[in-house]
C-alpha cells in the first residue's frame, strides 16, 4: 500500500525548525504611514537579520521585488491586508522565505518557502520545496494569464487551499490569435500532494477580437509533465473548466495517486490509494498532545514525530516507499498495538515553543512476523 500520513495541528508560521533554531529573533513593524520601525520594506529587509520577523502594516502596496539571502518571515497585521508585488528568492545556503497573511502579486523560488493564509496570483517553485496552507491563488473569474501554482523539479504541499485556473487572451488581435486558460497546477519533473483543497479549472471564455467573436474551451485542472513526476490527492475536489474537458492530464511515466474520497468532475482514473489524514489542534506551548496509531490488535508498530509540515516521499525510509520524509524526527514508541488495536503516545510541547508549532505524526504497522521494514502507513489519531 502507498500512502500518506499526515498531522496538521494548528495554524501558524510554518517554518518552526528554523524558527527554533534561531537564536535572539526580532519582530519589527513596517508601515508607509511611519507608525512602525520602517516605512520602505527594501530598507527592512537590508536592516533586520535572519531569522527576525516583518510585520506588514495592513493597507500597504509594496511595489518592489524583494530578494535576499536569509531567513526572514513576513506576516501581515490589521488593519486591513498588505499587498507585496513581488519576491524573487535565488537559490542560496541560509535561505528561506515565510509568508503568512498576506497578498502576493508573484513568488518565484528556489529556496524552502512556507505561506499561510496567503491570497496570490502566481507561485513558480523550482529545485526547492514550497508549503501553501489555507492559501487562494488565483480568483473564480480570472484576469492572470498564467498557471497559479508551477513546480519544476521541486516539490510542493498544498493544503486547505483553493486553486483557480488562469484567463484566456488573445494574444494577436489582427489574427485572433487566442492563447487558451491555463491549468492552476503545472508540474515538470516533480512532485506535488494536494489535501483537504480545490483545484477548479477556468471556464469557457468568451473573447473580442476585431475580427469577430472568440472562444476559448478553458482548461483542465491540472497537468503533469516529465517521467517519475507524481501527485498525491486526498480528500480534495478537482474540477476541469469544462466537461468536455478532461480533469487531469497526466503525461508518459507520471503517476496521480489519489484516494476515494477526492472527487473528479469529469471522473479521473489515476492510481487508487490509501491516504489516511488526521488533523489535530491545540499545540500550545506547554501543553501535551496524546495520540496513538490505529490497526490491529497485536500488530507491531512504531509511532514518530517530526517538527514541520512534510509531503508524501517516495524516499525509502523506516515506513517503505509511503512514510512521509521528515527532516528529522523521533520515535515516540516501538511495540505491539494492544487489545483495541491503539500504540499510544505523547509528546510534550516545551514551554518555550512557537505558538501553533507544526508537528507532523506518523505511523506504520506491519503484519506479525514481517517486521516494520515491510511496514505501511497507518491513521494516527490526535486529540
Amino acid at each position: 500500500m502507498n500512502g500518506m500520513t499526515r498531522t496538521l495541528l494548528s495554524a501558524g508560521p510554518s517554518l518552526a525548525l528554523l524558527a527554533i533554531a534561531m537564536p535572539a529573533q526580532q519582530i519589527w513593524v513596517v508601515d508607509p504611514n511611519g507608525t512602525g520601525n520602517f516605512t520602505d520594506l527594501q530598507v527592512a529587509i537590508q536592516t533586520v537579520a535572519s531569522g527576525d520577523t516583518l510585520l506588514l502594516r495592513g493597507g500597504g502596496h509594496y511595489t518592489g521585488t524583494y530578494s535576499f539571502q536569509k531567513h526572514l518571515s513576513f506576516v501581515g497585521v490589521p488593519p486591513g491586508r498588505a499587498l507585496v508585488n513581488r519576491f524573487q528568492m535565488s537559490a542560496a545556503p541560509g535561505t528561506s522565505l515565510s509568508v503568512v497573511s498576506l497578498d502576493v502579486t508573484r513568488i518565484t523560488t528556489e529556496v524552502p518557502t512556507s505561506l499561510e493564509d496567503v491570497h496570490l496570483e502566481q507561485c513558480n517553485v523550482n529545485a526547492s520545496h514550497t508549503f501553501l496552507n489555507r492559501c487562494t491563488m488565483g480568483q473564480p473569474n480570472p484576469t492572470h494569464r498564467d498557471e497559479v501554482l508551477l513546480v519544476v523539479g521541486a516539490s510542493a504541499l498544498v493544503t486547505s487551499s483553493t486553486l483557480y485556473g488562469s484567463s484566456a487572451w488573445v494574444e494577436n488581435s489582427r489574427f485572433c490569435g487566442v492563447r487558451v486558460g491555463q491549468a492552476p497546477v503545472q508540474v515538470f519533473d516533480g512532485t506535488v500532494s494536494i489535501a483537504d483543497s480545490t483545484l477548479i479549472g477556468t471556464p469557457p471564455q468568451s473573447l473580442f477580437c476585431p475580427s469577430g467573436p472568440a472562444t476559448s474551451p478553458g482548461s483542465l485542472a491540472m497537468q503533469i509533465h516529465g517521467t517519475g513526476s507524481t501527485a498525491w490527492i486526498a480528500q480534495s475536489t478537482v474540477t476541469s473548466g469544462s466537461s468536455t474537458l478532461p480533469t487531469i492530464w497526466a503525461g508518459v511515466g507520471t503517476t496521480v495517486y489519489h484516494d476515494t474520497q477526492t472527487q473528479f468532475t469529469p471522473a479521473f482514473t489515476g492510481t487508487p490509494t490509501f491516504l489516511p489524514t488526521t488533523r489535530g489542534d491545540g499545540a500550545q506551548p506547554g501543553s501535551t498532545i496524546t495520540c496513538h496509531a490505529q490497526t490491529e490488535p497485536g500488530y507491531p508498530a512504531v509511532l514518530a514525530a517530526s517538527l514541520g509540515k512534510h509531503p508524501a516521499s517516495m524516499l525509502p525510509t523506516i515506513g517503505g516507499n509511503a512514510w512521509i520524509a521528515p527532516n528529522a524526527f523521533v520515535v515516540l514508541v516501538i511495540g505491539f498495538a494492544d487489545g483495541t488495536g491503539q500504540l499510544p503516545a505523547t509528546i510534550p510541547v516545551p514551554a518555550t515553543a512557537p505558538r501553533g508549532l507544526p508537528i507532523t505524526v506518523q505511523a506504520a504497522v506491519a503484519p506479525p512476523g514481517s517486521g516494520l521494514t515491510a511496514a505501511t502507513p497507518v491513521v494516527v489519531h490526535v486529540r
